[in-house]
């Protein structure tokens, strides 16, 4: 019983109680299946009772937070870290901006002999990096990609023990917003990010910084500020450039802590890729700088947030503890009734659907016995959906409603709706798939395995020669035969797929010659949600 006394043993009990609850109120396919949360819930709950017990006389672990300065050291990667910033530092790449240090890195050695440098002689320095990219570097915007992917791979190489905070910086002449003090400093969208902010995806962080330099009403520096930020933010998404920064971020040990928009006020003295994009795109070339000037950096984080853990002795816990948890408990008992009794009502249904799924063309009979089985349950499920107001959600009534209606009358989910997926033309009078239509069933099957919720209805055709009968069979049997298909090559299992022939009906062409009639002779694929 000593692992109960442990502190994260609670949390673990909880989280396993709740989320058995949650789980209680989920739809099942199988009685036995939804056996297992009901199992699980009342084990966790036994075992904090139990816990309780034994906490009585435990130490309370108490924790309190504040504010620390701490020091850091900035890496400048990238492949336009030499280019643009070598002259702004000196002593082999070194500088001191603002009492921050500044290092220029060219290769995976070289940072990594740095990073071990730091964390052996100065473990309580916190490491970041710095990678700037300037759109007008190069003259294409494939030239720019071509720089990121060499840069990427040469340092494929670099191993660390853990990921290094990284913060992009994307450069640019936005507006002409001037510091009256030092005009060749840059506003940035926001200030530098912690080494302990949340790790980010490049596209999510791009988002968020397009966000930070939203125009407040009557400032027209932040308006041409936040229309040149969107702009470049569709040229990269415009191009590979998006996509390569994105590999690049998730495939190097960087971690991405967010991403900085510079209105770099001296901008660049010539037109490049970013000027092309917008030239092409928009008729308009951005304003050249007089003269080449190093762009600015920003300043990095100096104040962190530190948690003290503390152990007291508890003054005991509450009487009502076991009160609370034992309504928690009867709310379990009630959840865990309901939803069996929907689960059970689910797995019958599932089963008649099952049936007609593997009923082939032969069983007309057994099809009869159980669309009546299903109209049965279609009525049950309306009278439950009205004495169970309270419990809708855990009931499932209006879903299993409208699963019975689709495998029921599934020409009325059709109507209206555009086809995912066309094969024609069938022979005549043959439910044989067409040659070469593989193709188009394989690029259906690959969303389809992802979309749990979605049903398939499968809608067989064939032309107007032959009796009405003949041509309901065939358009049936040619629906089944891309059933067939799409299961045996996509695992789909067959209870997701509604057939329906409609024989000579919807023709898409009139039938007053051989080329139009082979229009008719064809199977329609739709995805109902």
């Amino acid at each position: 019983m000593s692992v109960l006394k442990h502190p994260a043993c609670a949390l673990l009990l909880w989280s396993t109680f709740l989320i058995a609850l949650f789980a209680c109120t989920l739809r099942y396919t199988h009685p036995l299946t939804a056996f297992l949360p009901w199992s699980t819930g009342a084990l966790s709950g036994a075992l904090l009772i139990r816990r309780n017990y034994l906490a009585r006389r435990q130490p309370v672990i108490t924790t309190t937070t504040s504010d620390e300065t701490r020091e850091s050291v900035v890496f400048i990667l990238g492949p336009w870290a030499k280019t643009w910033f070598s002259g702004a530092l000196e002593n082999d790449g070194i500088q001191f901006v603002r009492g921050k240090a500044w290092f220029l890195v060219s290769s995976p050695a070289e940072l990594t002999r740095h990073l071990h440098r730091l964390e052996s002689q100065h473990p309580e320095v916190i490491p970041l990096s710095f990678f700037p990219l300037m759109p007008d570097a190069h003259a294409t915007s494939a030239l720019t990609y071509s720089q990121i992917t060499m840069w990427k791979n040469t340092f494929a190489s670099l191993s660390l023990d853990k990921p290094l905070p990284c913060t992009f910086a994307l450069y640019g002449q936005m507006s002409a917003e001037r510091h009256a003090q030092d005009p060749d400093v840059a506003i940035w969208s926001s200030d530098f990010p912690a080494a302990d902010a949340p790790q980010y995806g490049f596209c999510e962080a791009l988002t968020a910084a397009l966000a930070n330099v939203a125009c407040p009403e009557g400032n027209h520096h932040a308006l041409r500020r936040y229309a040149i930020a969107s702009g470049l933010h569709d040229w990269m998404k415009d191009g590979r450039l998006h996509h390569a920064l994105d590999t690049l971020f998730s495939t190097l040990p960087l971690r991405l802590n967010g991403v900085l928009l510079a209105d770099y006020g001296s901008g660049f003295i010539r037109h490049g890729a970013w000027s092309s994009w917008c030239e092409q795109n928009y008729g308009l070339l951005p304003g050249l700088a007089a003269s080449l000037s190093t762009p600015p950096l920003p300043e990095p984080q100096s104040i962190y947030r530190t948690t003290k853990i503390t152990r007291v002795d508890p003054p005991g816990l509450s009487v009502g503890y076991k009160g609370a948890f034992a309504a928690l408990l009867i709310c379990a008992l009630g959840l865990m009734t309901v939803s069996g009794e929907a689960a059970l009502r689910a797995w019958q249904i599932a089963q008649l659907m099952n049936g007609l799924s593997v009923t082939g063309e032969s069983g007309v009979q057994e099809k009869a016995h159980l669309y009546t089985a299903l109209e049965q349950k279609k009525r049950q499920l309306t009278s439950c959906h009205v004495a169970n107001r309270l419990w809708p959600h855990l009931h499932h009534c209006e879903t299993l409603e409208r699963e019975i209606a689709l495998q029921l009358h599934p020409e009325s989910y059709i109507i209206g709706r555009a086809a995912a997926g066309i094969i024609s033309p069938f022979a005549s009078s043959s439910a044989t798939l067409p040659p070469g239509q593989e193709k188009t069933l394989a690029s259906l099957s690959l969303p389809l395995r992802h979309d749990d919720a979605a049903r398939i209805v499968i809608v067989g055709y064939s032309d107007n020669t032959g009796s009405e009968e003949q041509n309901n069979m065939l358009s049936e049997a040619r629906a089944r035969n891309v059933r067939d298909w799409l299961v045996n090559h996509s695992g789909l299992p067959a209870a997701r797929f509604t057939l329906y022939g409609a024989g000579a009906r919807h023709p898409l062409a009139n039938n007053e010659s051989k080329t139009e009639r082979a229009k008719n002779r064809r199977v329609e694929i739709f995805i109902v949600k």
